[in-house]
């Protein structure tokens, strides 16, 4: 089992859009490192995409997956409402977020 997944069970990480706004604490110190990690990591991914460093690809929010049949796309799935799956393109100059419709499961 991996970290984020053990966190997540113990209730350590749970940063996703649908609970930030739900807390009436303060956010455990891991919590707030692991939203500070995800908020770099897609600021890099979205740069990465823009410069042509990267070629398009697919971001998921906490909680939603992209489901491929060998290497291609059938659909985005999520666990809870509000989780959702985007795919990433540049337009030349700037990423561009498209959001996908996502299933729940």
């Amino acid at each position: 089992m991996d970290l984020l997944a053990r966190g997540r069970h113990h209730r350590l990480v749970r940063a996703g859009p649908s609970t930030c706004h739900q807390r009436t604490r303060p956010r455990p110190l891991l919590e707030r490192y692991a939203l500070r990690l995800r908020t770099a990591a897609t600021a890099l991914f979205q740069r990465l995409i823009a410069d042509g460093t990267l070629p398009a690809g697919y971001a998921t929010d906490d909680g939603a997956g992209v489901l491929y049949r060998g290497t291609e796309f059938v659909e985005a799935v999520s666990e809870y409402e509000g989780a959702a799956a985007y795919f990433v393109d540049s337009d030349g100059a700037r990423a561009v977020e498209r959001r996908l419709d996502t299933r729940r499961l």
